[in-house]
């Protein structure tokens, strides 16, 4: 049976670089494809990565209508099932820099990546956000069944009471209330807390090799 795979195209920062007036006009971007791939739940993510230089020079260099053009080329060659974009990127092309959800496949991929256990903590958004639940259902499921112990620290109280039902009634696992992740032999899913475990995952999968240049 041949094995699925999804790509992911991941527009990061080129630290201390600079982009003058002839990064602007050389498309089209450059693009690597990663060695390592990630392992989802029906296959593999494969990782595209763009590196955008971390700073600006000239009078017209943050008019993100230029960095818009150029990733949207990246998109037309890469063609991806989903993208990620560096909130230095995103509040490039005028985002807030926060507060976006990672793709399903890359929090797929980032799970598998994690030391499992019998007890599980998931650490909930304070706010509440539409389909969290179904999203924490579908993550989790290759792995609940030899869960014993859930800990849920945050988010809202009607969310808290939907997991705990559905967890105990589907699986038999205990659920409780928790002020903060365990300190160790746990488990812990916590991919709503920011970017910044978001960002150090993708820069490590590219850092371990994106020598393959994708013409």
């Amino acid at each position: 049976m041949e094995e699925n795979e999804k790509s992911l195209l991941y527009f990061g920062i080129q630290e201390k670089a600079s982009a003058k007036k002839r990064w602007w006009q050389k498309y089209p971007a450059e693009i690597y494809r990663c060695q390592r791939k990630g392992r989802i739940q029906d296959g593999r993510l494969q990782y595209f990565y763009v590196p955008v230089p971390e700073f600006y020079c000239g009078k017209r260099a943050w008019k993100n209508e230029k960095l818009t053009a150029c990733l949207q080329d990246a998109m037309e060659r890469v063609h991806p099932d989903d993208f990620y974009l560096h909130p230095t990127v995103r509040r490039m092309l005028g985002g807030d820099g926060q507060g976006e959800l990672p793709p399903v496949s890359l929090m797929e991929a980032m799970l598998s990546e994690c030391k499992k256990s019998e007890s599980l903590d998931i650490c909930l958004p304070g706010e509440q956000q539409t389909g969290v639940s179904d999203i924490l259902i579908h993550l989790l499921t290759p792995y609940l069944p030899r869960v014993n112990v859930i800990s849920i620290i945050g988010g809202e109280e009607s969310l808290y009471e939907e997991l705990e039902e559905y967890f105990y009634d589907e699986y038999g696992i205990v659920v409780n209330r928790a002020n903060k992740p365990a300190k160790k032999d746990t488990f812990v899913i916590n991919l709503w807390s920011g970017e910044g475990e978001t960002v150090k995952f993708l820069d490590t999968m590219v850092k371990n090799g994106y020598n393959t240049k994708v013409n």
